[in-house]
């Protein structure tokens, strides 16, 4: 029996080491398809405002607030021996396939949220990905992207451009752009873009609630195939009321739905990235208490997921913003140190970030 017990052990430390490599090489692969795909002004006449150094990897990932723990132990009952390999302990390992029986599995959470799959911008996306358009970008900038991609934490970062652009901006092509990459590696990613309608005004509380179950639909999809959900989720999930009418419902519906992305977002893969373009659209002083509240929680579960991959968990969470001028709630994140930012300042020599309208030739794999 202990023998067995050490067999079963032997293997997962095996799959997660495999993991842990195919996941880093990824992580580099992605560097390089950023580094290729980013065209640097032949003069850097751009000009940081307060963007991080990027003199070292360290001090690209050194925003968050809490440090790095090796502790894992709080959530996936691991822990880490002298060599720094993860140890799985028999009785935990005893305990979690008792409990599976009660729980529900990926399967059934991912039958239960189809119904939002109508949410999922995949024409939108395509019509912003393909074709691609070349994105000019200083070098530094170029450097600061490709560094925060390829490391080895998480992270979250704010990208901010002046609000000049004609539809899509800058930083809407500059978002499509990692959307694209990360497709081109199968990185498992999470995004959404928030946009204006052509021929009515946005209402605000239901583009907010339609980007949740966006996410929600999609990180259901990106789950560790072996998941079990506790009953708190479950619940959360039976919740989740039929599409929303009027806007009372809407509203009503706007904190259940960031609750249950919460949630899910505890059971992260190995690797995930989030792409969120647009949410300046719907931050506004005139807004109700409900969506201000609800905002400001979004904002908070996207970025407190990447915090606590830095504490007691061993995945990997990357989120970047796009936005086409300043935002209030990304920069009271931002304040908190819950959130990087990366802008520039408003001038006439922005031209040397300005789109060339070329289209890009397909990507490779650098």
């Amino acid at each position: 029996m202990t023998a067995c017990k050490d067999d079963i052990m032997h293997s997962i430390i095996l799959i997660q080491q495999s993991t842990i490599d195919d996941m880093n090489a990824k992580l580099d692969r992605l560097g390089s398809l950023v580094q290729a795909s980013l065209v640097g002004a032949a003069v850097d006449r751009s000009r940081l405002c307060d963007a991080p150094r990027v003199s070292s990897l360290t001090e690209v990932a050194s925003f968050k607030t809490l440090p790095h723990s090796q502790d894992t132990t709080a959530k996936s009952g691991r822990k880490e021996d002298s060599t720094g390999k993860e140890i799985v302990e028999p009785e935990m390992l005893e305990d979690e396939l008792s409990d599976e029986r009660d729980l529900w599995t990926l399967e059934k959470i991912q039958d239960s949220l189809k119904h939002l799959e109508t949410f999922h911008q995949v024409a939108h996306i395509a019509s912003l990905t393909s074709p691609l358009k070349q994105v000019f970008v200083s070098a530094e900038k170029r450097a600061y992207l490709v560094k925060l991609v390829s490391s080895r934490r998480s992270v979250a970062l704010w990208i901010e451009v002046p609000d000049d652009d004609e539809p899509p901006s800058h930083a809407t092509l500059l978002a499509a752009q990692m959307v694209h990459d990360l497709s081109q590696l199968n990185i498992p990613s999470l995004c959404h873009f928030i946009h204006r309608p052509k021929s009515a005004s946005l209402d605000r509380e239901r583009a907010l609630l339609e980007m949740v179950y966006s996410l929600v639909y999609q990180i259901s999809r990106a789950l560790p195939e072996h998941a079990h959900f506790e009953s708190g989720v479950v619940e959360k999930v039976k919740s989740i009321p039929p599409i929303p009418q009027t806007r009372s419902e809407v509203t009503r519906s706007l904190a259940p739905a960031i609750n249950l992305l919460e949630s899910l977002l505890e059971y992260l893969p190995p690797l995930l990235f989030c792409v969120v373009d647009g949410f300046q659209l719907l931050v506004r002083k005139s807004n109700s208490p409900e969506m201000k509240a609800a905002t400001k929680q979004f904002v908070a579960c996207i970025c407190e997921a990447a915090t606590r991959q830095l504490t007691d968990q061993p995945s990997i969470f990357k989120s970047l913003w796009t936005t086409d001028g300043p935002c209030r709630d990304l920069q009271q994140a931002r304040k908190s140190r819950a959130l990087a930012h990366l802008g520039y300042e408003d001038d006439e020599e922005f031209e040397s970030m300005a789109l060339r309208g070329r289209e890009m030739s397909p990507l490779t794999e650098g």
